[in-house]
């Protein structure tokens, strides 16, 4: 008799109408089934936990607590919610929280990549106005315009966001508790974009966009002469750039302040508009022209170097003066980047005999030092001139004089030749010229004379 009394208290307790699941009392007449779209839940009660104010981002501790396991199946689906809560390959956990919304509003979930979140979507009479899709962490929903209710549906994600699909893939309250991630985020993330002297969308003004949760954003891409873009500095001194995933970070779950990183442009290379140039001694050559490049390097400043002073000096601005013959380079840099022009400063000796007589040949020799090669244009003209004829005076008599023809003479022959273009030599190398003076008439008086030829040397 005693096991008897024992056995029926025991189904007694088994057949209470108010079950307890998951540590949830439950009186509604009907819960969420997917194809029942329009049904009421017929909620007598205030017994289901209703969350009025979830804030912007609501995080999930007690899936413990709120959890029962969700029917896709019609045939489970009664006037209970024993019968609307049963099983059908554990494949779905219905979160017991109502959550009250903004009609219209988007929400987003955040939780690991291995489940999908989906909810039913209740007016304010709790009837069922939205079955819900599958959406996984990072995508935004956005609600019905007359919801005003919302209860969430969890399953494990395998790539396929089917209705019945994966429903003999159990998902246990261990599953989730352990999930690094649980929040439903219902008010976007302010990201500030600080231009910090950049230009986006022609505006330097700051960027301001809205992130829900971890919603795939594309950062913008400021511009700013004379700099490259490194990228967006948050607060913990990150930088990011490009696209932010749907991934879950703690650093930017939050309004973030984002300040750009800019990196001056630097020259790659430094060109002059001349390779070379030649010139006299004391000439004062056109500046060299320096192009630095990129074109929008932030500093083209060009410093002017000689390599020997001695030679050939350069402004500020690139003029280059010629000091003494010789060969020196001329360099100008930006940062690492440097060019040079080669400067030859023409320089020549000119070898004459310290007396000579009538009618015999001497030789001129002109050394041409530094006048660049061959191959080269610009070079300069070396031209000795002399005049037509010279007065020579009587040694002791100096009133009688006499003129003497200098003229041009052959090396191998006595005979002679009028200058040419009113010069003895013209030549850009080393070379010799032989000349000789010869009586304009028949001497009248014998005896020695003397007298002297100005040889003169003009670069051109």
């Amino acid at each position: 008799m005693k096991n008897k009394i024992t056995a029926i208290i025991l189904l007694v307790v088994f057949l209470l109408p108010n079950r307890v699941w998951a540590a949830t009392i439950l009186t509604g007449k009907e819960i969420y089934h997917g194809d029942e779209i329009g049904n009421f839940w017929g909620v007598s009660s205030d017994s289901i936990t209703k969350i009025t104010s979830p804030g912007s981002v609501y995080s999930i501790n007690d899936f413990g607590t709120y959890t029962a396991y969700a029917t896709n199946n019609v045939q489970f689906v009664g006037n209970s919610f024993e019968k609307s809560v049963n099983w059908n390959g554990k494949s779905r956990l219905l979160y017991l929280k109502l959550f009250k919304v903004t009609p219209g509003q988007s929400i987003s979930f955040v939780f690991d990549d291995e489940y999908y979140v989906s909810c039913a979507e209740y007016n304010t009479s709790f009837k069922l106005v939205d079955e819900g899709d599958w959406f996984s962490t990072g995508e935004t929903i956005k609600l019905s315009s007359s919801t005003a209710w919302i209860m969430l549906i969890l399953r494990h994600s395998t790539g396929d966001k089917g209705v019945a699909a994966d429903l003999d893939v159990e998902i246990t309250v261990n599953d989730l508790m352990n999930s690094k991630t649980r929040y439903v985020v219902f008010a976007p993330f302010t990201y500030t974009f600080k231009m910090n002297g950049g230009t986006y969308k022609n505006s330097t003004n700051d960027y301001v966009t809205k992130r829900y949760g971890v919603e795939k954003l594309v950062m913008p891409v400021p511009t700013r002469t004379g700099y490259t873009f490194g990228g967006w500095k948050a607060s913990d001194g990150k930088i990011y750039k490009g696209t932010l995933g749907a991934v879950y970070n703690a650093a930017l779950f939050k309004n973030s302040t984002f300040t750009a990183v800019w990196n001056p442009v630097t020259s790659t290379s430094v060109t002059l508009d001349k390779n070379y140039v030649i010139l006299e001694p004391g000439e004062i050559a056109a500046k060299l022209v320096a192009t630095v490049m990129p074109s929008n390097t932030l500093n083209k400043t060009i410093t002017w170097t000689t390599e020997d002073d001695t030679i050939a000096t350069v402004s500020s601005t690139g003029v280059i003066t010629a000091k003494r013959s010789g060969i020196t380079n001329i360099v100008a840099a930006n940062g690492s980047c440097k060019a040079s022009c080669k400067v030859y400063v023409v320089g020549f000796e000119l070898e004459v005999p310290n007396y000579c007589t009538l009618d015999e040949i001497y030789e001129i020799k002109v050394n041409v030092r530094n006048n660049g090669s061959g191959t080269m244009d610009g070079r300069k003209h070396i031209r000795v001139e002399a005049s037509d004829s010279v007065t020579l005076s009587r040694v002791g008599d100096t009133r009688t004089t006499y003129k003497a023809i200098v003229s041009k003479a052959s090396e191998k022959t006595t005979g002679f030749s009028r200058m040419t273009d009113s010069c003895l030599l013209d030549t850009m190398d080393t070379a010799s010229v032989y000349y000789k003076l010869s009586p304009e008439k028949k001497l009248q008086k014998a005896g020695d004379y003397e007298g002297q030829i100005d040889f003169s040397v003009v670069i051109s």
